[in-house]
């Protein structure tokens, strides 16, 4: 079965991600027969992530890869950071996915909220919201939003 490798930097984004994507290909808005695993790097502009690039290539189901980011308020200038990690002759496909602060962004804007500040806070001052809840907002993202 070809699979997507998705690469995040946080950890509960994976449990949160592996529940969206069920979600997705239940309403059959991803493709049934592609597979997918969410791997955890350690940290943004981390050496880890050439060599973890470099290491899917070598596995032949392997499609395309995902890297999913913090902006950490300043996405615009790391995206070029991101980028740079990526090998200039890469052969699998692959886009990365920077958040303006954080994956929590993705539930603020579901929910119609401007995203102006760490939405991750945000979230605990309206919803007393902790890091470990994330994956349970899966269920919950209104997925003709995203």
């Amino acid at each position: 079965m070809p699979k997507i490798v998705i690469y995040l930097e946080d950890t509960y984004g994976k449990l949160f991600f592996d529940r969206l994507i069920a979600r997705l290909k239940n309403e059959n808005l991803f493709p049934a027969d592609i597979g997918h695993s969410c791997k955890r790097i350690s940290a943004f502009c981390n050496p880890k992530i050439t060599r973890e690039l470099n290491r899917v290539l070598l596995q032949t189901e392997i499609m395309g890869v995902l890297i999913i980011l913090d902006g950490d308020g300043i996405a615009k200038t790391k995206f070029p950071q991101a980028q740079s990690h990526v090998p200039s002759n890469y052969k699998l496909k692959y886009n990365i996915l920077l958040f303006e602060y954080e994956i929590e962004d993705l539930i603020v804007f579901n929910a119609g909220n401007p995203i102006n500040q760490k939405s991750s806070s945000f979230l605990k001052n309206q919803r007393n919201y902790r890091k470990k809840d994330l994956p349970n907002y899966a269920n919950k993202i209104n997925l003709e939003l995203i």
